[in-house]
């Protein structure tokens, strides 16, 4: 999944003046990959990245920007931007699960964390809360949340916003500008700029506590600026067969980095967490659906010495953890019970840096 910005411009049979049009319409920062867009090649669709050195001054037109992977005969068509940072971020996390009442919530944790040397900052997030539209190889997940509720808490578990029906927002319009505007009315959206610095959180809930399968998802709107999200993560209850927790994340950007992929169950109980999920297992797929990765307890692990590192090693032996430096690409971690247990649990994903 991209988040699109999208953007139409002139038809024209230079690739250069299509990086400058490329440019002027993102807003290109110099010494960043600026941009990833479709173009029409002799009839076929192929990628066209557009790169501003750090010398250029970013100006439109300029000889310094600079598109790869293409053909200067070849003609631009309108469609969609996607903004792709230099350093490898985290830019999605989604959560799926069991929404259900009380404690047995969906809920996504993320942190945005300020680059250095940028002291201060913020960055603008959306939040999405879904139900009605949620489908599998097009047919319709059953037993999914029919009227999702979505809040926004700060660190202290201050309500920031909540929406039920995301054409209410006031922020429709920046919604539907977005590309990323829910299908279904009676889905939930927030869009808000938040400061950086500090930790928030999503929870899903049902209208009237009505229960069913729910996706809550955080996106990053801004990608390039200096701030990043350096921690996701997505907590629910863990049943059995399809009914697990399931998180999907996107990464984005050029350089490798270290990304620590945790389960935890058994120490969420110290946190208050009732019915915490005894024994949790955790499974790491790429984009195709290939299994990357598999632990069970964390200890086994043969990055064990590695995550210890990190500072970040579970709490338990009996949780998860799984080290990997992965590309650029979409990623889905499930959590399991082992041996069909079930109970709430937590996955997370660290961005660890180089």
């Amino acid at each position: 999944m991209r988040m699109p910005i999208e953007r139409s411009w002139q038809r024209t049979s230079a690739l250069v003046a299509a990086a400058a049009v490329l440019a002027m319409a993102v807003g290109i920062a110099p010494g960043c990959l600026a941009a990833e867009a479709l173009y029409d090649g002799n009839g076929t669709s192929q990628p066209l990245v557009v790169t501003v050195p750090p010398a250029s001054s970013g100006t439109v037109g300029s000889p310094d920007a600079i598109v790869s992977n293409g053909s200067s005969d070849s003609e631009v068509s309108p469609g969609s931007i996607s903004v792709v940072p230099a350093k490898r971020q985290l830019v999605n996390i989604s959560t799926r699960a069991i929404v259900g009442t009380g404690d047995n919530v969906a809920i996504a944790g993320f942190i945005i964390h300020i680059d250095p040397p940028a002291l201060t900052g913020s960055k603008r997030v959306l939040l999405r809360g879904l139900g009605p539209s949620l489908r599998v190889n097009g047919v319709p997940v059953p037993g999914r949340l029919a009227d999702p509720f979505l809040e926004l808490h700060d660190i202290n578990g201050t309500l920031i916003e909540s929406n039920d029906n995301w054409m209410t927002s006031p922020e429709r319009a920046a919604i539907i500008a977005s590309g990323l505007a829910p299908t279904d009315p009676h889905e939930s959206a927030i869009l808000r700029t938040l400061i950086a610095g500090t930790n928030y959180t999503a929870v899903l809930r049902g209208v009237n506590n009505t229960t069913g399968i729910g996706l809550v998802e955080v996106y990053d709107l801004e990608p390039t600026n200096d701030t990043h999200l350096a921690n996701i993560s997505g907590r629910a209850f863990v049943s059995t067969g399809d009914d697990v927790l399931i998180a999907g994340v996107i990464i984005q950007g050029n350089t490798a980095e270290q990304v620590l992929f945790r389960a935890l169950g058994p120490s969420l109980a110290s946190r208050g967490v009732k019915n915490a999920l005894p024994d949790p297992t955790l499974s790491l797929y790429d984009v195709n659906g290939t299994l990357i990765a598999f632990n069970d307890d964390w200890m086994n692990s043969p990055d064990r010495n590695a995550i210890m590192a990190t500072g970040l090693a579970p709490t338990d032996p009996r949780e998860s953890a799984i080290l990997e430096t992965p590309a650029a690409g979409n990623y889905t971690a499930i959590v399991r019970g082992k041996n069909i247990i079930t109970g709430n649990a937590l996955v997370e994903a660290y961005r660890l840096g180089p």
